[in-house]
C-alpha cells in the first residue's frame, strides 16, 4: 500500500467514516457554543457527552467509528480561546498484540497494526503502531520532533485519528 497523504496522491481524500461520525458528535455540541465559554457551560457539555454515553451503552449501541475502535466518552476545554474535544476510547474487541506498556491511548487497527497514541508528561504525544507481540515489534513517531508528516501508512493513519481523538494535555 502507498503512501495516502495529499502530496503523494496529489488531491485531498473524502471524509472517512469516523471523520463523518466526529462531525455528527460535534454537531450536538453546537448549541453550547452560542453559551459564553464559562467553567459552568463546559460542566454542561461534559455532562451531556457522558449522557450520550451513557444512553448509548444502555442501548448496547457501540460507537465504532473507526476499524478496531469504540469512542467511550469525551470531553471539553478552552485553549488558546478554541473549545477543545478529547474523545475516550478502548480497543474493539481487544487489540490483536499484546505488550504494549505505559499509558496509551487506542487507536484502533489498521492493516496488521493496532495504533496507538503514547503518553508521557511531561512529554509530547508519541504515535505507536505495533506489529507483533514482542518488545520491539513497534513503529513511532512524534508530531513535535519532525516537521515532515510520517511516512509509513500506518503512522499516517495512526495521525490522522489521533487528530480526531485530540491527545492534547488538557
Amino acid at each position: 500500500m502507498s503512501c495516502q497523504c495529499v502530496e503523494c496522491v496529489g488531491y485531498i481524500p473524502e471524509p472517512t467514516d469516523w471523520e463523518i461520525f466526529a462531525s455528527a458528535l460535534a454537531s450536538k455540541l453546537t448549541p453550547f457554543l452560542r453559551m459564553p465559554i464559562k467553567p459552568i457551560t463546559l460542566d454542561m457539555v461534559n455532562t451531556q457527552i457522558a449522557y450520550l454515553f451513557y444512553c448509548a451503552e444502555a442501548e448496547r449501541l457501540l460507537l465504532t467509528p473507526m476499524d478496531g475502535i469504540r469512542i467511550t466518552g469525551g470531553k471539553v476545554w478552552v485553549k488558546d480561546y478554541i473549545l477543545q474535544v478529547q474523545w475516550m476510547t478502548e480497543f474493539f474487541p481487544d487489540p490483536r498484540w499484546g505488550g504494549q506498556e505505559g499509558k496509551v491511548i487506542p487507536l484502533g487497527f489498521f492493516d496488521s497494526y493496532d495504533l496507538y497514541v503514547g503518553l508521557q508528561d511531561p512529554l509530547p504525544f508519541t504515535l505507536i503502531v505495533r506489529f507483533g507481540n514482542r518488545p520491539w515489534d513497534y513503529h513511532t513517531w512524534n508530531p513535535n520532533l519532525s516537521s515532515e508528516p510520517p511516512t509509513h501508512p500506518a503512522l499516517l493513519e495512526a495521525y490522522r485519528r489521533a487528530k480526531f481523538i485530540n491527545p492534547e494535555k488538557k
